[in-house]
């Protein structure tokens, strides 16, 4: 069964579509370990992807329906994973992300907290290719969780993911300066030399990055501030996240630039829209803001 140009609109399908996806995420997400990008039930042992976490969108996007459908519960295997990954992504991050091979290292030679390359695994396994902003998007799903619940005890569970991730986002950030409409010159932070997934240009301050860490120093200044801890790193955190570089749009193209170009400088039609996470999930603009940057991702889409 499918939609068509020409079909009406069907409530009951969209309802069992959504059953489905309950069905789903309650017999796929439980005690330690979340959802996968291809499900467990795989026909053969070379599933596509080889069924593995991929950090800049799938696992995520599993999470999506959890707790908007009642299923808080099963939100617990993604945090319950991340937490017990969490000292050998510290690890490796403090040993192998600043190496001369990583194309995404940190220009400053500085180093801290935690990241994720774009696909792991069960076992902990890392792919090839790092993702810097993995460890941002990773924590704004487990922070959707505790604005559900509000469960403290929840909320100190993650909290060391979150910190780390802000951390490591803290050594990385460069300065620029950009000029504003009026001509103004002014110093920004941005994200160092990085990927907008999956295709185009490695490039400084990608859209796609600068969201999703002015979301993560929001949700870890509001996760410090219930739980009353660390002040001085959350202010820090504060003030950076005010000197955000955020996204525009082009005058070129009337769309959501997703470099820090008005030139649209990857594939027009491409199916990835890694900037338009400021919309989906993201929340975090103030409401003129993300008014007009959603009508700009929608007119793209």
């Amino acid at each position: 069964m499918r939609y068509t140009d020409r079909s009406s609109p069907d409530p009951e399908l969209e309802a069992a579509y959504v059953q489905y996806g309950r069905y789903l995420t309650i017999t796929g997400s439980r005690d330690w370990l979340p959802m996968n990008l291809q499900g467990l039930w795989v026909h053969n042992n070379t599933p596509d992807w080889y069924a593995d976490y991929h950090t800049d969108i799938n696992i995520e996007m599993n999470y999506w329906l959890a707790d908007p459908a009642g299923l808080g519960e099963n939100a617990y295997a993604l945090a319950r994973y991340c937490v017990s990954q969490l000292p050998v992504w510290t690890d490796v991050t403090r040993r192998l992300f600043n190496n001369e091979h990583n194309r995404f290292r940190n220009s400053s030679g500085k180093i801290a907290g935690w990241a994720v390359a774009f696909s792991t695994n069960i076992h902990g396994g890392s792919g090839w290719a790092w993702h810097p902003a993995g460890n941002a998007w990773l924590c704004n799903s487990l922070w959707r969780h505790y604005e559900y619940s509000q469960d403290r005890a929840y909320l100190k569970l993650i909290y060391p993911v979150l910190k780390g991730a802000a951390e490591f986002w803290k050594a990385r950030l460069i300065t620029t300066k950009v000029p504003d409409a009026d001509g103004t010159v002014r110093e920004v932070l941005i994200d160092d030399t990085d990927w907008s997934p999956e295709h185009g240009p490695d490039s400084k301050g990608i859209t796609y990055a600068q969201e999703l860490v002015w979301e993560l120093f929001e949700e870890f200044g509001a996760a410090a501030r219930v739980l009353d801890r660390d002040p001085e790193l959350a202010a820090d955190l504060t003030a950076m996240q005010q000197k955000l570089h955020l996204p525009r749009v082009s005058p070129k193209t009337g769309w959501l630039e997703e470099w820090m170009s008005p030139d649209n400088l990857g594939e027009t039609t491409h199916r990835h829209l890694s900037p338009s996470s400021v919309s989906t999930p993201g929340t975090g603009y103030p409401l003129t803001g993300v008014l007009r940057i959603c009508s700009t991702a929608c007119v793209r889409c």
